[in-house]
Parts: structure tokens; C-alpha cells; sequence
């Protein structure tokens, strides 16, 4: 349904229902590649958010987030925006804060580049803060840009 490519497992595990419909297609018209627009990504299930190296393994669940690049020049709100997974740099720390998705720090004001929100208060990919502080990652980081 998002791409129009085969399913995977992460077109499944999609927190809004599996993703697949049925098409019909001219012989030789198939899809033959797999779906790349969804990633498998650990969530807490039991706190909410992007799971993390401090979320309890029993939390954890793997689901199919939105693996796309879309930007806008002003804040939009996008219906499925929330479901939306950025890879980020161990170099930038996350958000820490559940109305934002954990890749906000991307986003880049002076040169007008935003990725959308979902109009609701707190946001499906935001970070699952639970099991830690905003000192932890601020330590990690600084670990990992040592090590580098």
C-alpha cells in the first residue's frame, strides 16, 4: 500500500494494521522488489516510544516504521508523520520530549527544513524515555565522540 512493492516483514508489523493490499497486474508488470519504505524498528510497548540500549528486553517489540525523506520548508502537520523512522548519528541526541519524534534535532530552522508532525499531543515515534535521564545520553554521546 505505501510502496506498491512485494511486502515484508516490516509491512506487517506497521502499528496502524498491516500494510498489503491485493493488486492486479498485466503479466510482467509484478512488483519483483521488496518493500524498502518500511524498516523493523524496537518499540517500548510498555512505556511507548523508540525502544533503547536502557529499555527492559521484555518491553521491546519490533514494528514496521516508515523508512521515507520528505521535508518541507515550514512545520506541517502530516497524517502519518508519527509512524515516520529517522536514522540518526550517535553524535546527535535524540529529543527528549514525547510531542516531538526522537529525530527533531534533524530539523533545521535557519534553513527551513522540517519533516512534519501528526496532530496529536504526544508523538508514536518520540523516544521512550523510562529507563533513563537526559545525562545518560548526553554521556553516551560524549563516550562515543571520544572514541571516534
Amino acid at each position: 500500500m505505501d510502496s506498491g512493492l512485494l511486502p515484508t516483514e516490516a509491512c506487517l508489523a506497521d502499528p496502524r494494521g498491516h500494510r498489503i493490499k491485493t493488486g492486479y497486474f498485466v503479466k510482467g508488470t509484478e512488483p519483483t522488489d521488496s518493500c524498502e519504505t518500511h524498516i523493523l524498528v524496537e518499540y517500548d510497548t510498555v512505556c511507548g516510544g523508540i525502544a533503547t540500549i536502557f529499555t527492559p528486553s521484555e518491553h521491546i517489540k519490533k514494528i514496521g516504521m516508515l523508512l521515507i525523506d520528505r521535508e518541507f520548508p515550514i512545520q506541517m502537520t502530516v497524517s502519518d508523520a508519527q509512524y515516520v523512522y529517522k536514522k540518526i548519528s550517535p553524535s546527535v541526541l535524540p529529543a527528549f520530549d514525547e510531542n516531538k519524534p526522537f529525530f527533531a534535532p534533524l530539523e533545521d530552522e535557519k534553513n527551513k527544513r522540517y519533516f512534519g508532525r501528526s496532530a496529536t499531543k504526544t508523538q508514536f515515534n518520540k523516544l521512550s524515555t523510562a529507563h533513563f535521564s537526559y545525562s545518560d545520553l548526553v554521556f553516551i554521546r560524549d563516550l562515543l565522540k571520544n572514541q571516534n
